[in-house]
């Protein structure tokens, strides 16, 4: 069962209650994906939420409370994705920080301040 060609256009425009029509599918039913998909609109996250909150609930329940909770409605959310940064591992290594603490100082630091510590960084690493 796919979730973006079966799943979720199901829930959204109600077209077939796949957990009804075949009930095979359950097992491939993956709430986490779900709850995470319908977490990014802003009429859905209220529904995502509430389910997280019982996540030992069987599929079939689960699939459910969407299926009757949800109003229908096309829906194209965004999936957030995880920021890069292009010298964060340079900071970390010349610094010695953690991620977050290496992200934290990337944001203060100009562009000269990131040459100079590629330039010690590349020098001791010659030595």
């Amino acid at each position: 069962m796919d979730l973006f060609k079966s799943v979720m256009p199901s829930l959204n425009m109600k077209t077939e209650h796949l957990l009804d029509d075949c009930p095979d599918l359950e097992k491939d039913y993956q709430p986490y994906l779900v709850n995470h998909a319908l977490s990014f609109g802003s009429d859905t996250l209220f529904f995502a939420n509430e389910m997280n909150k019982y996540p030992n609930l069987p599929k079939k329940l689960q699939y459910d409370f969407y299926w009757y909770g949800i109003p229908k409605g096309k829906r194209f959310n965004k999936w957030i994705k995880k920021e890069k940064f292009e010298h964060l591992d340079l900071i970390k290594k010349y610094y010695g920080y953690s991620t977050k603490r290496a992200i934290e100082t990337l944001n203060i630091l100009t562009d000269a301040q990131i040459e100079l510590i590629k330039e010690r960084t590349y020098r001791s690493e010659q030595l």
